[in-house]
């Protein structure tokens, strides 16, 4: 990974960090208000995080949903989150395209 990568890649992880803190902080502070607590006990939100993110960042995390076209599948497990993304790749090899990209790519060669 050459620098500039790097730098983009803590940059991007540095925005996440600080809106996740945000947010958290503004549900506690709107719990109080609301009397719904004393600041204690607020249920955690859920994040959105590209699965492209750097692994570290799940490490420890559960996952609830998993969005793709736009579509909310609720998923509890990983083993979910990777079966829907196959499942729906299969549906659509297509569809897993990037926007540069005009075909489905090859698939990989066994290293057999």
């Amino acid at each position: 990974m050459n620098k500039e990568t790097q730098i983009r890649t803590i940059e991007e992880n540095r925005i996440l960090l600080i809106n996740m803190v945000n947010e958290k902080m503004d549900a506690l502070v709107q719990a109080v208000e609301n009397g719904e607590t004393d600041g204690e006990n607020v249920t955690p939100k859920e994040y959105e995080y590209p699965l492209a993110s750097d692994p570290k960042y799940f490490k420890g995390t559960k996952p609830t949903a998993l969005i793709i076209g736009g579509e909310r599948i609720a998923v509890k497990t990983w083993r979910k989150v990777y079966v829907e993304v196959l499942t729906h790749a299969n549906a659509d090899p297509k569809s897993m395209c990037t926007s540069e990209q005009t075909e489905v790519p090859p698939p990989l060669r066994s290293m057999q």
